[in-house]
C-alpha cells in the first residue's frame, strides 16, 4: 500500500505544478495585456514562453517517468493473470466444444434450447459488466 500511495503522491505533485503552471502562466499573461509599452508587453510574453516550455518540459520527463514505472507495474501484474486467462480461455473451448456438440443430430432436438446462449465472455471479465454468461437465465448450475 505504501507504494500505491507513492505513486499517487507522485502524479498529486505532477498535478500540482501543473496547477501552478496554469496559474502563473495566466498571471504573465494578464500582466502583458495591461503592459504600457511593446517593449515591455513582449518581455513579458518572452517570460511567459520560457515558462511555459520549461515548466512543460518538466512535467512531461515527470509523466514519462511515472508512466514507465507503472507501465512496468502493469505488465507484472497482468503476467500474474496468465495463468487465469489460460483457464479462461479453456472453459472457453469447452463451452464452445458443448455448442457444437448439442447441434449434432443426436443432440440437436433435446439440446437445441441450449444452442447459441452457451458462450464465456473474452477476458479480462470485469465485475460491473453484470454478465449473465457463461451460465444463461434458467440453467441449472450443480
Amino acid at each position: 500500500m505504501a507504494l500505491l500511495t507513492h505513486r499517487r503522491d507522485q502524479i498529486g505533485r505532477v498535478e500540482a505544478r501543473i496547477e501552478r503552471l496554469r496559474r502563473r502562466a495566466a498571471r504573465l499573461l494578464e500582466r502583458e495585456q495591461r503592459a504600457g509599452s511593446e517593449r515591455r508587453e513582449q518581455k513579458l510574453r518572452t517570460r511567459r514562453e520560457q515558462l511555459v516550455e520549461a515548466e512543460v518540459k518538466a512535467i512531461m520527463i515527470s509523466l514519462q517517468q511515472h508512466a514507465a514505472r507503472t507501465r512496468l507495474w502493469l505488465d507484472r501484474e497482468l503476467a500474474r493473470l496468465d495463468p487465469v486467462q489460460d483457464e479462461w480461455e479453456r472453459l472457453g473451448e469447452v463451452f464452445d466444444g458443448l455448442e457444437e456438440t448439442l447441434s449434432e443430430p443426436a443432440l440437436e432436438q433435446l439440446g437445441g434450447r441450449w444452442r447459441g446462449v452457451l458462450e464465456i465472455p473474452d477476458f479480462p471479465v470485469h465485475e460491473h459488466e453484470e454478465y449473465c454468461k457463461p451460465f444463461p437465465q434458467g440453467a441449472i448450475v450443480f
